[in-house]
């Protein structure tokens, strides 16, 4: 097993791609297994099994998410060895594990085998840089499913956390009319600070009837059958809140509501951009 002067990348979509592309630039060894390719890069080590690539190096850079079932390594090319039991059974101390949104258990693993584990999503500097990342896809979702501008457009967004004041800003700077449900009296007065309507979340029911397009950032059930039934024909909703999300979905197809649980917007309409700031993170972690 090399040092620190390698990568395993196992699973994923194309940003663990552009990872694999940026360290071999910067003079990297990359193994690659079961990761979806922009293209043939033969500077990259090809493992022929999980196994193979984690023996590869003490790095190993895996999905975000990690999984979506807690039991297999999310991979748009899966292979039969892709299994979490598998990985916790081919790694051991010398190993440092990263990955996004690690299940509990793996992390409670590794830290009774006192293998060092790293979980992206819990990283700020990466959850930052993130949430703009996910604001534009969100954006895109929006533009792409929807047969109105946002232009002048009443829109709110449900929530104020970190990724909700970029989107917030970014529908504003499109000319939408935003507005914007939270909880806290002290967001809602930085929300109203910032040009956005205030919207009380306890008051959404009274309000919701009035947006062509609904984005929900908060991770609990806020557009339920009561808040649905008072949504305007025609809206769209838009749901980035980690799965299963902030709607019931089922009721909206019922009620001939568009709505979608839009997860892993990075890796889909930035994966380069994302790439760069989670490769960052990596030799920070790794080569210090």
């Amino acid at each position: 097993m090399s040092e620190n002067n390698g990568f395993a990348f196992i699973g994923g979509d194309l940003r663990q791609f552009f990872m694999a592309e940026e360290l071999l630039e910067k003079g990297f060894d990359v193994c690659i297994y079961g990761i979806e390719m922009l293209h043939d890069d033969k500077r990259m080590t090809a493992a022929i099994s999980l196994e193979e690539a984690t023996s590869f190096c003490e790095n190993i850079v895996c999905p975000v998410p990690f999984s979506r079932n807690k039991k297999e390594i999310l991979s748009s090319r899966f292979r039969q060895d892709m299994t979490i039991e598998n990985l916790l059974s081919c790694i051991n101390k010398g190993h440092k594990l990263f990955g996004g949104s690690i299940p509990e258990y793996v992390v409670e693993e590794c830290e009774s085998r006192s293998i060092q584990c790293f979980d992206f999503m819990k990283m700020e500097e990466v959850a930052v840089k993130n949430a703009v990342a996910t604001a534009e896809g969100a954006i895109a979702e929006a533009v792409i499913k929807s047969p109105v501008n946002l232009h002048r457009r009443p829109c709110i967004v449900l929530g104020f956390g970190r990724c909700a004041k970029v989107l917030a800003s970014k529908l504003k700077g499109m000319g939408a009319c935003v507005s914007v449900a939270a909880r806290s009296t002290s967001q809602l007065a930085v929300a109203e600070a910032s040009g956005y309507a205030p919207v009380k979340l306890d008051k959404l029911l009274s309000n919701i009837g009035k947006y062509d397009f609904i984005f929900n950032t908060i991770p609990s059930m806020i557009l339920d059958s009561n808040a649905l039934e008072l949504v305007k024909k025609g809206a769209l909703i838009i749901d980035i809140a980690s799965k299963p999300g902030g709607t019931d979905f089922e009721k909206a197809g019922e009620l001939g509501i568009d709505a979608y649980l839009c997860l892993g917007l990075p890796g889909k309409y930035a994966p380069k951009a994302s790439a760069e700031i989670l490769s960052s993170v990596l030799l920070e972690y790794t080569q210090s």
